[in-house]
């Protein structure tokens, strides 16, 4: 079992819903080996069951990323540290139970870096394949020599009018 568990997230991604057949027939085209399907339901339990603790677990640390963001976004000016809350703009929202639903992201080199940019904007998201089912989502610009700069990022439950 033990080697299943290494071998079967190397194939294809789990979640609570995904079927015992295709698990069973992904180890069988990998290894030629048939397992059987009530061995696929617990390999399935087993690794969802690591998956959200381990995210749980990750989601938890965002507050202690956003007070490191900070310390790593505080500028200078005329050679003194200057701290504002301009630094670094961040919108972090958790649900009555503590539990994380959305964070956004705007760091302080972006604006300036924007003063010496093209005026051009682009967004897009992309689903992130973890429990929670949540969207990564990008603005990103362009500056002087043509290049692509992350000016903004977030993480939301959904891509909507509220996010």
């Amino acid at each position: 079992m033990s080697y299943l568990l290494e071998l079967v997230p190397k194939l294809l991604t789990i979640d609570r819903k995904t079927p015992t057949r295709v698990i069973q027939d992904q180890i069988l085209r990998a290894t030629e080996v048939l397992v059987r399907e009530a061995q696929c339901r617990i390999l399935r339990n087993k690794l969802t069951e690591d998956t959200l603790s381990q995210q749980t677990e990750d989601f938890l640390k965002i507050p202690e990323y956003l007070k490191r963001l900070y310390t790593a976004n505080r500028h200078h000016e005329n050679g003194e540290d200057y701290n504002s809350s301009d630094d670094l703009v961040t919108d972090l929202l958790l649900t009555d139970g503590h539990v994380f639903r959305r964070i956004f992201i705007g760091p302080y080199i972006s604006e300036q870096q924007w003063i010496h940019s093209i005026p051009f904007v682009a967004l897009d998201g992309t689903y992130l394949r973890n429990c929670y089912r949540q969207t990564l989502l990008l603005a990103v610009g362009r500056n002087g020599n043509n290049e692509s700069w992350i000016i903004a990022w977030a993480i939301v439950e959904s891509e909507n009018d509220e996010s």
